[in-house]
């Protein structure tokens, strides 16, 4: 836990030398925090539909490529050694499919307790 907050840290500022793993356990970290915000939120909100479930891919995905660019993070860095992109798939990938599923088991959740108050 001490080492998450501290990545999550260091996150927040720039100017840091990053290593490759650091680097992609902080997107898991900052898309699946944002998933469980945006979850709950939209979930006690009342919100649903294909818009929400596409606004957050969408965002989503922008976040974590303006934080990279934020961070001074090439994604090319992340290539495999013939220029290719990594074997699990463009690094901005990273994590997507956990924020993913946290992002729909958070809405729901808190949509059905909301709903049946």
């Amino acid at each position: 836990m001490v080492r998450v907050l501290a990545l999550l840290r260091q996150a927040a500022t720039t100017g840091h030398d990053w290593k490759k793993d650091d680097v992609l356990d902080v997107m898991l970290y900052l898309r699946c925090l944002s998933a469980l915000i945006a979850g709950i939120t939209v979930g006690c909100l009342g919100l649903e539909g294909l818009y929400i479930f596409l606004g957050f891919v969408g965002f989503n995905y922008t976040s974590m490529r303006l934080w990279m660019q934020y961070q001074g993070i090439e994604s090319e860095d992340f290539a495999a050694p013939d220029g290719s992109d990594s074997a699990n798939g463009p690094v901005w990938f990273e994590g997507f499919a956990q924020s993913l599923t946290l992002f729909v088991l958070s809405w729901v959740i808190s949509y059905s307790i909301i709903g049946s108050l």
